[in-house]
């Protein structure tokens, strides 16, 4: 039998074409096929038989062919198909654009594109060579959140994944020309009025100077003195 002669054959690919030959010394009237999944059919042909296409799962399938002779008589073949997935998913980028790089004056970035897979993709993540990283919108159609850039160089990468652990990536290097904003410094208070305290030099009666405040306040009025 093709595609082996052995009693098991491993595969990648979810279906499988069977050939094969039956020989009686009173002719053979058919060749039928069935599964342990429950899938039934008859072969193309009889001595020379063919099967174009069995459906199996990931895993293991076990595969019955039979031969009946025009006497009733039947003998039946087995063949164990285990088929493991070893296909990468595909991922393109369309947006915002289907090249390998950009240049933007933009701070934000959105990333979206497609992700293929011969079983099927189950989750897609992104992230960036500057560590942020998180879970996108989607599978086979798929979105990043706004992404924030910093001014310079960001390397974005698209990883989607399916059910048997196979990734593949795609990525886009992104050049923001936007500018980082500064922190400016308040300016200081101006002053409320409040006086402010001076030394002013006096002389005591001892001769000496002393320095005394000052709170640059108006001189209090002398007493008023009347005769009568």
């Amino acid at each position: 039998t093709s595609p082996t002669t052995a009693a098991t054959y491993t595969t990648s690919s979810s279906n499988v074409a069977l050939t094969g030959v039956a020989s009686d010394d009173s002719g053979i009237s058919r060749v039928k096929w069935t599964t342990d999944k429950g899938q039934v059919g008859e072969a193309v042909g009889t001595t020379a038989w063919s099967i174009p296409a069995i459906s199996v799962a990931l895993g293991t399938t076990n595969v019955t062919v039979t031969a009946h002779d025009n006497s009733g008589n039947t003998s039946s073949v087995a063949l164990t198909i285990v088929y493991a997935d070893s296909s990468k998913p595909a991922v393109k980028i369309y947006t915002p654009t289907t090249a390998s790089s950009l240049t933007t004056s933009s701070s934000t970035l959105t990333v979206a594109g497609t992700a293929t897979d011969n079983v099927g993709v189950t989750q897609v993540s992104w992230a960036t060579d500057r560590g942020a990283s998180g879970s996108a919108f989607g599978t086979g159609s798929w979105s990043t959140p706004s992404l924030s850039l910093a001014a310079g160089t960001t390397v974005v990468t698209i990883t989607a994944r399916d059910a048997a652990g196979n990734s593949g990536q795609a990525t886009i290097t992104v050049t923001s020309t936007a500018k980082e904003t500064s922190a400016v410094k308040p300016p200081t208070p101006a002053s409320n009025g409040a006086p402010s305290s001076t030394s002013q030099r006096v002389e005591s009666a001892s001769g000496y100077e002393a320095a005394e405040p000052s709170t640059n306040e108006a001189p209090a009025a002398p007493p008023v003195v009347r005769i009568l």
